[in-house]
């Protein structure tokens, strides 16, 4: 994943209509969208380099903490990381002027990991926040089977005792994700999340597959839309084997090294 990046901006208005707030924060949606979808090469939007994870309107009003804390405006930051800070100085307590805002920058900065940032925003249009121990089905694929895989929006693989099946285990009904690979290219996919069907080989075979055993279990995918922001290592070795397996987002994403200055 990308460093994700948060986003300010002043304005110089919010009435008090509660239509008009809920209008402008709106908008701060569909600023974030464009900055990060901003250019256009070839005739295709391509995002930047770093994603927005919040948006945050900076207006001239002001109110005691608690009172703000229960506007709509505020309680947005706390459900999608988007919403509006009053900044508007008071003479009558200079100590408490943007308090708000100063207790939500130290905890981002100090008290956050970067997971912990992205848990309760809403991702770019088109992405998808991947949690460490998120369960992934890795699996081979030929690269004639693809487009088949990816227009059906299914994988299947083989179950029972035969040779190349998949061990199950605690918790894969709800696997996340499927990591395709051939031993050269690898593509992330959302899976539906609804867990596997049975599928016997004649089944798959109408829908255009090649299976070459009797039993399988077949999990659904959510979009053909290839997940990018999830940086996968190069699978050891030893797990390039076309069987399938399940290992964790964390298991399988590319450890980051520090930046030097």
């Amino acid at each position: 994943m990308h460093a994700p990046c948060l986003r300010f901006s002043e304005t110089f208005s919010i009435r008090s209509n509660s239509l008009y707030t809920f209008k402008a924060i709106n908008q701060m949606h569909r600023y974030r969208d464009a900055i990060y979808y901003g250019n256009k090469v070839e005739n295709v939007r391509r995002h930047s380099a770093k994603e927005i994870i919040g948006g945050y309107i900076l207006f001239p009003g002001r109110g005691d903490d608690e009172a703000v804390r229960n506007r709509y405006f505020f309680k947005s930051i706390e459900t999608v990381n988007i919403g509006a800070f009053p900044l508007l100085p008071d003479h009558k307590d200079p100590d408490n002027e943007g308090s708000l805002l100063f207790e939500h920058l130290t905890k981002i900065l100090v008290g956050q990991s970067a997971y912990e940032q992205i848990r309760d925003s809403i991702p770019q249009h088109g992405l998808s926040y991947a949690r460490p121990d998120d369960l992934v089905l890795v699996g081979y694929y030929e690269t004639a089977m693809l487009p088949t895989i990816l227009s059906r929006r299914l994988y299947y693989v083989r179950t029972g005792n035969e040779r190349g099946s998949i061990n199950l285990v605690p918790g894969c009904e709800k696997a996340k994700y499927l990591l395709l690979h051939n031993g050269k290219d690898k593509l992330l996919l959302p899976l539906d999340g609804n867990g596997p069907r049975y599928f016997n080989a004649q089944t798959l075979r109408e829908m255009g597959f090649s299976p070459t055993g009797f039993h399988y279990l077949g999990f659904s995918l959510k979009s053909d839309t290839p997940i990018t922001t999830v940086d996968i290592a190069d699978l050891p070795g030893g797990r390039q084997h076309p069987t399938p397996y399940f290992a964790s987002i964390k298991e399988l994403q590319r450890p980051h090294s520090p930046t030097k200055e």
